[in-house]
């Protein structure tokens, strides 16, 4: 029989083999556990390293094939930067000419590029307001009267390469500028793109798009015509010029004084604003710049230098109003400069003489939402054709039934939401019957005004007018004001209610169709 002290010894012995057991058993389920640990975290990097190798691949291959179809991207903004005289002239055949005239200047730049731009094919981009340039080169006797004048030319360019578009952008405002930023944005980081030349440096608004890009010279180029605005130099970016593709000189619009003929244009020998006089002419018409001093040619000037108050008696007096060369239709009646003017018989007060509304430049597609200047910094007015007598009886009618908003119309920016006028729509022709009344409203802030949508007038328009003791609401800083653009600036700032020129569209002096007065006399009104 074992002793008690032997029982208490097989009992410890058996405790102490227990908790080995245990020990050891717990030891191997933490290995074991371990284990599936390690093999799982073996399984989940195996699988990244197989994605991560996949797509190594795939972009290995993609950059392959990105290496083999390199190309440079040419962005013009051809509203600012105008084709050649010779080359718009001849139509279908000048657009073809361009084309291969604006491939090989590009390829001459690639090699100067160095690298492997040369092996790059060249896409071309033109974006221009079609209709719009069709009219003012149609003014200049380069197109044709027709709406669209410039087609021909444009569906010349785009067929003869593959990659050359000449796009109409619309008559829509900044239709162009949009299309060209965005273009610019899509291949400024595309690997395929090697190189990109923008051709818009006449539009300051596109500095904030080429910033970022500074003095990256293998990236981006500069290309120099017309209005090249000198802020881009800034960039520190490499220059082209094609004297042989794009106008050196801007194209003169009417309103501002006669246009360089298309020869010496295309040539860039006549840099000024107005045209040189013709040898040999003889013009009997009366200088307009002399009386003001600013006549820049002197003896050799083909109009006669007299005084303001001067007149001449040979032709019968014409009146600016009901001359043909006004019509509000320039595609059917071609711009004349004011050379053809015809004279006053002795005795007789000019029309003209005090008046600027045919010296008024005229809107034109690359100087939308631009602000003129004259040389004092005086703001001008925009040309407003006059409205047809059927627009005036149509905007009558309306008016008696209900006057309309011009904030909203005009405008574009009626915030009153208990507007009392009307806000439905409205013919182009009313609306451009507001126009003129508005215009012929003195802008509180006279000549200093910036305002983008002011509607209006920061210049006196009225024939013969003397002055405020003329019974006129103008300042007498606001009459005869040199009316030479001198600068087009931006605007600054919206169209708010500071102005009193849009509250509603009844001349100054005037009584309201609405407010239970008379009716306005529209034909006095219209003899302005």
């Amino acid at each position: 029989m074992l002793t008690e002290s032997s029982l208490d010894a097989l009992t410890t012995q058996l405790t102490g083999f227990r908790n080995t057991s245990e020990q050891q058993h717990a030891k191997l389920e933490t290995l074991l556990k371990s284990y599936e640990d390690l093999l799982e975290d073996y399984r989940s990097l195996r699988s990244d390293y197989e994605e991560e190798r996949e797509v190594r691949e795939k972009y290995k291959k993609r950059a392959r094939g990105q290496e083999r179809n390199p190309f440079v991207l040419v962005l013009i903004d051809g509203d600012g930067y105008v084709f050649n005289d010779h080359l718009i002239k001849n139509g279908g055949e000048g657009g073809i000419a361009a084309a291969q005239g604006l491939s090989s200047a590009i390829k001459q730049c690639l090699l100067r590029l160095g690298s492997d731009a040369d092996q790059c094919r060249i896409m071309v981009r033109v974006y221009s307001n079609l209709a719009g340039l069709s009219k003012i080169l149609a003014r200049h006797g380069m197109a044709g009267n027709e709406a669209r004048s410039l087609a021909p030319f444009a569906a010349s360019f785009t067929r003869s390469h593959d990659l050359f578009d000449f796009v109409d952008a619309g008559d829509k405002k900044e239709g162009a500028d949009f299309k060209i930023r965005e273009m610019f944005r899509l291949f400024a980081e595309n690997s395929q793109c090697k190189h990109i030349f923008f051709a818009g440096c006449h539009d300051t608004g596109y500095l904030s798009l080429l910033t970022p890009y500074r003095g990256r010279l293998e990236r981006v180029s500069l290309i120099k015509a017309a209005s090249f605005s000198p802020e881009y130099l800034s960039l520190g970016l490499n220059v082209e010029e094609f004297p042989s593709i794009f106008r050196s000189t801007m194209l003169q619009y009417p309103g501002a004084a006669p246009a360089a003929s298309p020869e010496k244009a295309s040539t860039g020998q006549v840099a000024s604003k107005y045209a040189p006089p013709t040898p040999g002419s003889t013009s009997q018409t009366v200088c307009r710049f002399y009386p003001k001093g600013s006549c820049r040619y002197g003896n050799a000037c083909k109009n006669i230098h007299i005084a303001s108050t001067h007149k001449l008696a040979e032709k019968p007096v014409t009146d600016y109003r009901t001359a043909e060369w006004r019509s509000s239709t320039p595609s059917t009646n071609p711009y004349r400069p004011p050379s053809a003017r015809p004279e006053t018989p002795a005795g007789l007060d000019d029309p003209l003489a005090h008046s600027t509304a045919p010296e008024l430049p005229s809107q034109t597609p690359d100087k939308e939402g631009l602000i003129p200047l004259n040389s004092r910094g005086d703001r001008l007015d925009y040309f407003i054709p006059p409205a047809s007598p059927g627009a005036w009886q149509a905007y009558t009618a309306r008016a008696k039934t209900h006057k309309m908003c011009n904030k909203f119309h005009i405008e574009k920016n009626c915030q009153d939401i208990n507007c009392p006028f009307d806000h439905k729509p409205v013919e182009p022709e009313l609306i451009h019957v507001m126009k003129v009344i508005l215009s012929n409203r003195p802008c509180p802030r006279r000549g200093g005004c910036r305002r983008e949508m002011c509607p209006g007038g920061h210049i006196c328009k009225r024939p013969g007018c003397q002055g405020p003791g003329d019974h006129c609401k103008f300042a007498a800083s606001m009459h005869r004001v040199d009316t030479v653009p001198f600068e087009w600036v931006e605007p600054v700032g919206e169209s708010d209610s500071g102005s009193d020129a849009g509250k509603d569209t009844t001349p100054n002096g005037f009584t309201s169709p609405t407010d239970g007065g008379a009716l306005i006399d529209f034909d006095s009104y219209q003899k302005w």
